[in-house]
């Protein structure tokens, strides 16, 4: 609220990141417990099903070393905790929260969820 510079949301949505993040993450960890080079990294991941989604693995990669990212949730994990405190986080806003998955979402932004980072629009 503070970054948009907004007193008052009407409405917030969350958008859980998809599912095959999820799995790049963990085989992200497996590959940089071998390889610390975003080459050698995303040659490994390159030889699972993630392989369809190579050109934003290649942009993820060196983003993933530079941050050391270890997400250990899964979708299904994240998007319980955020539906557990649904109605605590709707009475902090006092707004409507509308929590989806990026694979369910029509809005541009679910692109850019990441495990541990959903998406967050306020309007």
């Amino acid at each position: 609220m503070k970054l948009l510079k907004k007193e008052k949301a009407e409405k917030i949505q969350i958008i859980i990141s998809s599912k095959w993040k999820y799995e790049l993450y963990k085989e992200f960890n497996k590959a940089f417990e071998k390889n610390k080079t975003p080459s050698e990294i995303t040659r490994e991941i390159m030889k699972t099903d993630l392989k369809s989604h190579g050109q934003e693995i290649v942009k993820l990669v060196p983003k993933l070393i530079e941050n050391k990212q270890k997400i250990i949730l899964t979708q299904d994990k994240e998007l319980k905790i955020f539906k557990k405190h649904e109605t605590d986080i709707e009475k902090e806003f006092n707004a409507d929260l509308k929590i989806e998955i990026a694979e369910n979402s029509k809005e541009d932004k679910a692109k850019n969820a990441m495990p541990g980072k959903p998406a967050i629009i306020i309007k």
